[in-house]
């Protein structure tokens, strides 16, 4: 046909078209990735005094509404799940931090965010996982701490006292109840499951024992709230705030 092109020249038009699609798809995807770097830059912290001024009198956030309270004599508290679980921290070398419990001790690098320096990412460097953390001056009793410890609690001591809370008394916690009853008997209700319980006064603690273990708990009352009590596991000093439910539970003989 008059004024049609090869063949050939329009296979090559397509080619050069085709090309240049390409190598500008290539040039934003390069771009893309550029900013997204750019936009979580992470910048990691090293060197003793750095990390130590991290932890030094400070609330860390992350989670589900989980803290983390760490002071300046490497002492520190974890809040999650209406209880409270001490720990120690201390710097080793020149870029990890490491903290202690009972249990274990994970040590951690960190990372701080250029474009928002309150936002800090940790890595747990036993399994590698990665938590963005906030961090918060205060804690450690300066007046902007919101620590569990600035709510007034008054201990039971007494034999009497204590044994009221646990006579025909219903206690519950996040995860369940147990009902107690005036005999020392009680049974805890959690997980979908249930499990005997007795339980008794020795000394100035409350011991509940079920068939592999005996915890002893100290008791103290909220000043404010009769109907809450807080326990500490004398073996771990973990915390635990409970509910008092008023009323009589079911399985306590009369």
């Amino acid at each position: 046909m008059k004024g049609s092109k090869p063949a050939g020249i329009i296979i090559m038009h397509k080619m050069k078209s085709k090309f240049r699609l390409s190598a500008v798809l290539s040039f934003i995807v390069v771009l893309l990735i550029s900013y997204n770097t750019q936009g979580q830059l992470w910048k990691p912290i090293s060197g003793e005094e750095n990390l130590k001024a991290i932890f030094t009198n400070t609330i860390m956030t992350w989670g589900n509404h989980e803290r983390g309270e760490y002071c300046a004599d490497g002492t520190g508290t974890i809040y999650a799940h209406s209880s409270t679980f001490p720990r120690t921290w201390s710097v080793q070398g020149v870029d990890k931090v490491c903290i202690i419990s009972e249990k274990d001790k994970v040590c951690y690098t960190v990372e701080q965010n250029e474009y928002d320096p309150s936002q800090y990412r940790s890595t747990n460097l036993n399994t590698g996982k990665r938590e963005i953390v906030e961090i918060l001056p205060g804690g450690c009793g300066s007046s902007s701490s919101s620590r569990l410890l600035s709510s007034i609690w008054i201990a039971i001591t007494s034999e009497k006292d204590l044994s009221q809370y646990f006579e025909n008394t219903v206690l519950e916690w996040e995860d369940g109840r147990t009902e107690f009853c005036a005999d020392g008997t009680g049974i805890t209700f959690a997980y979908n499951n249930e499990f005997a319980r007795t339980w008794s006064v020795e000394g100035n603690q409350i011991c509940i024992n079920s068939a592999r273990e005996s915890v002893c708990y100290t008791i103290e009352k909220h000043s404010d709230d009769p109907g809450k009590i807080r326990v500490r596991d004398v073996n771990t000093g973990n915390l635990t705030i409970i509910e008092i439910l008023n009323r009589n539970p079911s399985l306590c003989k009369e």
